[in-house]
């Protein structure tokens, strides 16, 4: 055994004395030790051995243990032969992180940013004290029932774009119940006001718009000389009223009469349809928000009508007249789901063929060849309700990237489950039993959103998520709503939609497939249902979302911007009127 080295005989001897003391040493020690308040003495340590001349001094390694509270050291722990185990947690540095190089462009864009960002922020408040006022201009308050307050907000915040755009000052004047518009001493004072003015009056009428209920227009087709029969009745089929013709066909005299009558009454009702939706779209025309416009092709179920119509004792002008019933149409549902939703799945073969043989049909754009290869495109929705018990709805696009994988793509939040409705035009065709419905809608779109609605949805998709196959036949991503279980999620809907196009119109036909699910559980299957819908590009165009900005919708009373697209035989309400037949016959046929 070699010998000891002179540390490890001072180790050794301090090991000795620690173990080898006075027994009663430990009896004076507190019960309970606290080695951090308490600081020992330092004890002397005996001289450090001397080194013999001609040899290499040595030095006794440092404790690293501390002391115990009698003073003494304890003896060094053995060392340790596992590699020592860094701390992750790095030193944090007092210096801020240096940041990165900046072109010279882009630091004076950011200047000027600043610059132009301090600047509005002026006209946001009041103005001060020594500014020098160049043009007042006055909007007097046409409305007596409501404040601005009210329709602006309680800053009037509804108008700080007006104030950004034209660089003034917008406040109330009670005293003259006017809202007041002034601007400082510049080149452009008087025109900014007088712009800021003409913008404040929109800026009402879009507010007053937004108060404009939709008053259902009821049509009913009257079926052809060969259909007609001298009753309509309802007749109920699992709580859905539909109506029928029955009570025998009509006399030789009674179909040219009959004939006659019907020419008369298609006029009209193309008449009323065209004033009906004229005057209500020139009526929202003011509004700057959202828009939307689309033809629904369902049933119109009749819940509460008179005695007599459901004892069957009603021809179709009696019929009329229950239509025109006050209490009949605020009863009326009309439901957009189909009653087979393998119907949808014929008319997708039927576009598919007609395209083919007729070209009637083609691709909604240019990027896919061939009606027979457009592709169904996938949105999940989430119902639920907010902390604050408001109804919410959640909308998310799922893409596919280019190796097949889905991932979440634009997400929407809305405000209610039920949308506004502007304008509502009920068709109703005993004969075809397709009715469609001409709708005019919006959205209140929720513009911050909560953090744990993103959690939501985009835990809902990832990577690996899976194919399913509904059925009907068609094949949807398997998703699995995770995120933060506190939101009480109430419908998981997942819808599938497809688009083609009217070839000479221009008409888009988007039929939906829906999947949908109670609470969060999707493992088992879905209920599926499919709804058609029609709409032209231009419609979109026209109501898109102008709020924040000076511009204004248009209109002409000949909703010439609606109406006037594709070949010269579809222009017109006419032709709008011709392209609905289309679809409707499609889905009647089997």
């Amino acid at each position: 055994m070699p010998p000891l080295r002179d540390y490890e005989r001072t180790n050794a001897r301090q090991w000795d004395e620690s173990t080898v003391g006075d027994p009663t040493e430990d009896l004076n020690l507190p019960i309970r030790n606290d080695p951090l308040r308490q600081q020992p003495q330092p004890q002397p340590q005996p001289p450090a051995p001397q080194t013999p001349r001609g040899e290499p001094a040595r030095y006794p390694a440092p404790s690293r243990n501390p002391p115990l509270p009698n003073g003494r050291v304890p003896p060094e722990r053995p060392q340790s032969s596992a590699p020592r185990v860094e701390s992750p947690r790095k030193a944090k540095s007092s210096f801020a992180k240096p940041e990165g190089l900046v072109t010279t462009r882009k630091a004076i864009t950011r200047q000027l940013d600043a610059q132009k960002a301090e600047y509005e922020q002026l006209y946001l408040g009041d103005p001060h004290g020594d500014v020098q006022l160049a043009a007042i201009g006055h909007y007097a308050w046409p409305n007596k029932y409501s404040t601005p307050a009210q329709l602006f907000g309680t800053r009037l915040e509804d108008l700080d774009y007006i104030r950004k755009t034209f660089k003034v000052w917008i406040r109330w004047d009670a005293n003259l119940e006017s809202l007041q518009a002034s601007s400082p001493r510049n080149l452009n004072a008087q025109q900014n006001v007088t712009e800021a003015i003409v913008a404040i009056r929109q800026s009402y009428h879009n507010a007053k718009a937004r108060k404009i209920s939709a008053s259902p227009l009821f049509i009913m087709v009257p079926p052809t000389t060969a259909a007609i029969q001298s009753v309509v009745r309802p007749k109920k089929n699992e709580g859905v009223v539909t109506l029928e013709l029955t009570g025998g066909r009509l006399s030789t005299p009674g179909q040219r009469d009959w004939e006659s009558k019907r020419a008369l009454m298609l006029e009209q009702n193309q008449k009323k349809f065209r004033d009906h939706l004229v005057d209500r779209l020139l009526a929202v025309a003011t509004m700057k928000g959202w828009m939307r416009m689309r033809v629904h092709f369902g049933h119109l179920n009749l819940t509460k009508y008179p005695p007599e119509f459901a004892k069957g004792e009603c021809n179709f002008q009696g019929f009329l007249k229950v239509l025109d019933n006050p209490r009949a149409q605020a009863s009326a549902v009309f439901d957009r789901k189909l009653p087979d939703p393998t119907s949808v799945m014929k008319l997708k073969q039927k576009i598919i063929d007609m395209s083919s043989y007729t070209g009637t049909f083609c691709t909604l754009n240019g990027d896919v060849w061939g009606t027979e290869n457009v592709s169904f495109q996938d949105t999940m929705c989430f119902f639920f309700r907010n902390s604050q018990n408001i109804d919410v709805r959640i909308e998310a696009d799922i893409d596919r990237s280019t190796e097949g994988e889905y991932q979440i793509g634009t997400i929407r939040h809305f405000l209610n489950n039920a949308r506004n409705k502007f304008i509502e035009i009920f068709s109703i065709d005993v004969e075809k039993k397709i009715d469609w419905a001409l709708e005019v809608i919006t959205d209140n779109t929720i513009r911050e959103p909560d953090s744990s609605w993103r959690e939501l949805v985009e835990g809902s998709v990832t990577a690996k998520t899976r194919q399913r196959k509904d059925s009907l036949g068609l094949l949807y991503p398997g998703i699995t709503p995770q995120g933060p279980w506190g939101i009480e999620v109430e419908t998981v809907v997942l819808r599938s939609v497809i688009k083609y196009r009217l070839k000479n119109s221009g008409y888009v036909i988007e039929i939906c497939v829906y999947r949908s699910w109670q609470r969060r559980d999707t493992a088992g299957e879905p209920t599926v249902q499919a709804s058609v819908s029609m709409y032209h590009g231009a419609w979109d165009d026209e109501t898109v979302s102008i709020e924040g900005t000076t511009n204004v919708r248009n209109w002409d009373a000949n909703l010439s911007q609606f109406f006037n697209e594709g070949t010269e035989e579809t222009h017109g309400i006419e032709g709008f009127l011709r392209e609905v037949t289309v679809i409707q016959d499609l889905l009647r046929t089997p």
